[in-house]
């Protein structure tokens, strides 16, 4: 729980997931929020058809880890752009899992709005932090860096072409 009021009231994970909402927070307050719902918890990208939007879901290899950053750029040099996906989250109550299986996701775009996973090996860059931004900086030299932002670390640059 990450409001005060409830989490003093659930100290533990279990009784606070099978509780009611309406046991949650008093009706009087319930009655003054708009309520949101989610259909899933999928890590998708959502293409604009002319006002139309149309989602994609991403491939199972960007669902490991909770995404806090998201880079849309030809990081691949074949003139398609690709994403690279950073995330991971460590910070929840002792007695619930860190979700941190991410080392940092290529996506190989083939320019008709299809990703393919590139292993990190394959890759080389290893980015198991809790990474938060990205950036694909042009140097001067023309070479490009990514540079990665992690929460509870420094930062990362890896060198590309």
């Amino acid at each position: 729980a990450q409001v005060p009021a409830v989490k003093k009231n659930y100290l533990r994970y279990t009784p606070y997931a099978d509780a009611p909402v309406n046991r949650l927070f008093e009706e009087k307050k319930l009655l003054e929020h708009r309520v949101l719902e989610t259909q899933t918890l999928e890590t998708q990208w959502f293409e604009n058809q002319g006002g139309k939007f149309v989602v994609h879901t991403l491939p199972v290899e960007a669902q490991m880890a909770p995404v806090y950053g998201m880079l849309h750029a030809d990081l691949s040099g074949d003139g398609l752009p690709d994403l690279f996906l950073a995330g991971n989250d460590s910070g929840f109550d002792p007695e619930t899992y860190d979700v941190d299986a991410s080392n940092g996701c290529l996506l190989k775009g083939d320019g008709k709005g299809n990703y393919s996973w590139v292993s990190n090996r394959e890759t080389g860059i290893w980015a198991a932090s809790e990474l938060r931004d990205l950036v694909w900086l042009k140097q001067a030299s023309g070479k490009n860096v990514l540079i990665l932002a992690s929460n509870r670390s420094q930062m990362r640059a890896f060198c590309g072409e």
